[in-house]
């Protein structure tokens, strides 16, 4: 187990803490040498069976019929980047080998065995060049950015680093916040956010799309309704006409959803589905339906009848795909918008011990996106790139060019 551990180490695999956080973990303790060494072989194994070299990329490419951007970015996005800077976390433009585009990228350092290495402002894989960072920082957790070219604003009012949710694979367990600590809750509180906003970054209320709450959770129900109704009266006071859109799943009660609708004209409920099979993985505070999949269906189908935009967040890599297969054939029928499919990004070394035994290779992710094109290709739902850094789709959708232009992945910090 230690020749195997230490050769890994070698060649570049492991890094930083992750190395002997692993090495420590239930997942190789055993009264048997033996077994712990072909535990230990047999995780490395997996893990770097991702990608080794660009001809890997157009290997993946070809057998998948996947532009080789599309396969790069899901590839870096899912195993993270070896680096010596001290962030769990950077978020920047990134320019693949493949074409000359920016596209906007939020990946983790040093949690992962990883083939890819950030040496100053280029990624390598292996020992190629695959693309260089434009414009990076550390990936902090903002109380406001805008995305789309500033036509949508994402909140997070409640501090989300200070969720009294403990999700095993949140991010957010781990996350620094620029301002820690600081919340905007009340209407008047948010009045002096917005106006602050608008000042700042010179972006009028009026020309928004939609404002988005992905926040922390709430300690009641009653609370986050009554945010919410503040976050439409306060922006609809500076002209906003737009969408309000949540996501979560903590506004359950027929009555809150009756208030909401009775006041707010354009709403949307992304529900965070998250996982079907790791139930345990999920703070029961998070989502307060019984978590049943056939609850959650019919739940979405509620929503459906308040005249809601619906759909799902889901994380790829915490389940088998045939559980997600039959899931999402029936999630289909019941969603107005395509669902957001972020990748499993261990966000600290023990979380890489969630990843679904399938999700250690390359092809997991690959046959996901086409289980999902195959599900959706009749439908005229589509992945929206500008809403999701880490999904599955970077270019086309099935042999579809999505819509692209120069303010479709952005990220601009409100304030």
């Amino acid at each position: 187990a230690k020749k195997a551990f230490s050769s890994a180490c070698k060649n570049g695999f492991c890094v930083n803490n992750f190395s002997l956080e692993i090495f420590k973990s239930d997942l190789f303790l055993s009264h048997s040498p033996l077994l712990s060494a072909i535990k230990l072989l047999i995780f490395f194994f997996q893990i770097i069976t991702m990608l080794k070299n660009i001809s890997d990329v157009f290997y993946y490419s070809e057998i998948y019929d996947i532009p080789p951007t599309d396969v790069s970015l899901i590839a870096l996005n899912t195993c993270g980047v070896q680096s010596f800077f001290n962030f769990l976390r950077i978020r920047s433009y990134f320019i693949p080998k493949f074409e000359n585009k920016k596209f906007y990228l939020m990946v983790c350092l040093n949690t992962s065995p990883t083939p890819f290495t950030l040496k100053e402002s280029e990624i390598y894989l292996g020992n190629e060049k695959i693309g260089k960072l434009i414009e990076w920082e550390n990936d902090l957790a903002e109380l406001c950015y805008f995305r789309k070219k500033n036509k949508v604003l994402v909140l997070n009012t409640n501090d989300r680093t200070n969720c009294i949710g403990k999700c095993k694979f949140c991010g957010a367990l781990y996350q620094r916040a620029r301002y820690p600590e600081k919340r905007y809750l009340n209407l008047e509180e948010l009045l002096q956010l917005f106006s602050e906003i608008e000042e700042i970054s010179k972006t009028r209320f009026s020309t928004l799309e939609s404002i988005t709450l992905c926040t922390g959770l709430f300690r009641n129900e009653e609370e986050l309704v009554n945010h919410l109704i503040a976050i439409w009266k306060a922006a609809n006071s500076l002209g906003f006409e737009g969408e309000i859109r949540y996501i979560g799943g903590q506004v359950q009660k027929a009555k809150n959803l009756d208030k909401i609708s009775s006041v707010i004209p354009n709403f949307s409920y992304y529900y965070t589905l998250e996982t079907f099979e790791r139930k345990n993985f999920v703070d029961t505070r998070k989502n307060f339906v019984p978590y049943s999949f056939t609850k959650v269906i019919n739940f979405l189908k509620k929503l459906r009848k308040y005249n809601f935009e619906v759909s799902v967040l889901y994380v790829l890599g915490l389940d088998s795909l045939r559980i997600i297969e039959k899931a999402f054939k029936i999630i289909k029928t019941v969603v107005t918008r395509f669902p957001v499919i972020n990748l499993f990004q261990a966000y600290s070394s023990s979380q890489e011990l969630l990843r679904h035994p399938e999700a250690k290779f390359l092809d997991y992710f690959l046959k996901a996106r086409k289980i999902f094109e195959k599900i959706f290709i009749d439908t005229e739902l589509r992945p929206a790139l500008w809403e999701n850094y880490r999904g599955l789709w970077y270019t086309t959708f099935e042999n579809e060019r999505l819509r692209r232009n120069a303010y479709l992945q952005t990220f601009i910090r409100g304030y």
